[in-house]
């Protein structure tokens, strides 16, 4: 019998719409945003309150779900398609952002180390 693909289906967000990807909350974490980053501010003086000064990221990141998130979720996500706040994609798009994220990595990576300036030693 074949194998199951990896992946069954494809989103990216569209800015301005906050989508969860169902399912991957923890008890002391909230849901992942698809296409989205929350950016958390400690506010001085709270800093073990879950309250915090939050900001959104928006990315261009592809997003796969395996086959049991998009049977779970499915009712979830294609309204989300219908609504306009997701954008199915194909898995060509996923790999493209794969790869483009594996490109950003390696020019990070080659980018050579900035040095803190050193003092040198008075001339005697």
């Amino acid at each position: 019998m074949p194998e199951a693909p990896a992946f069954v289906r494809f989103f990216r967000s569209v800015e301005g719409h906050l989508v969860s990807r169902y399912g991957t909350a923890t008890p002391t974490t909230s849901n992942q945003l698809i296409g989205a980053r929350r950016i958390r501010r400690e506010i001085p003086g709270r800093e073990n309150d879950l309250i915090g000064d939050v900001t959104i990221e928006w990315t261009d990141e592809v997003v796969a779900l395996t086959p049991a998130e998009a049977a779970a979720f499915k009712t979830e996500y294609d309204g989300h398609v219908r609504d306009g706040a997701l954008k199915e994609c194909t898995e060509a798009d996923y790999l493209a952002h794969l790869e483009s994220e594996r490109a950003r990595a390696a020019a990070a990576d080659a980018k050579p180390a900035q040095s803190e300036p050193r003092d040198e030693p008075a001339a005697p």
